[in-house]
């Protein structure tokens, strides 16, 4: 079983008739959970109730007061749309498995998938974009003399490919893994 994780739970109650309420407000609201979700800190959302009478939000975020900043910048809660919010800690013990199984997988096995398919099909274009974001990975994960090698000479980055699939750069580099995967219908089995 996988260690159990925190997440934040996010919960709106909304005014009453909401469904037309929400209307002038409700694109701009979406898109802005979408940016939230695009860059790792929703995990899921969506409304409570049919008809809706609340909304729950799943976040994963290092610091729970980034939840209030999300609350703050909602076009519902500008709107008063949102009657009230309440941020709940839920430590995740059992989670969803995803079908392709990839979500289960370590990011070092992740990429010794992506790497081995790119390999087989000849996929030059995944190597370089991994290559272009080896050096992104390395310096957020503070090895700042890996990745001025990279950024200056191809060989640093070539004994990197193999390297990449290790510690943080691994974890940082994992989105692109399960996307690259995903992308070519490759499983973990």
């Amino acid at each position: 079983m996988s260690e159990p994780a925190l997440h934040h739970c996010l919960f709106y109650d909304y005014v009453e008739d909401v469904v037309a309420k929400r209307a002038p407000y409700r694109a701009d609201h979406l898109a802005h959970a979408q940016a939230w979700k695009d860059d790792g800190r929703i995990v899921m959302a969506g409304a409570l109730g049919d008809p809706p009478h609340g909304a729950l939000f799943v976040f994963l975020v290092d610091d729970p007061a980034q939840i209030e900043e999300f609350v703050a910048a909602d076009p519902y809660v500008a709107g008063q749309i949102v009657t009230s919010h309440r941020v709940v800690p839920w430590t995740v013990v059992l989670r969803p498995t995803s079908r392709d199984g990839l979500d289960e997988q370590s990011s070092k096995q992740l990429h010794d998938l992506a790497v081995r398919y790119a390999l087989r099909h000849l996929d030059i274009p995944f190597f370089v974009r991994l290559m272009q974001a080896l050096p992104v990975a390395e310096a957020a994960a503070g090895e700042f003399d890996e990745a001025e090698a990279d950024a200056l000479t191809l060989r640093a980055h070539l004994d990197d490919v193999t390297d990449s699939g290790e510690g943080e750069v691994a974890e940082l580099l994992r989105p692109m893994y399960l996307d690259y995967l995903r992308e070519h219908g490759v499983t973990a089995s």
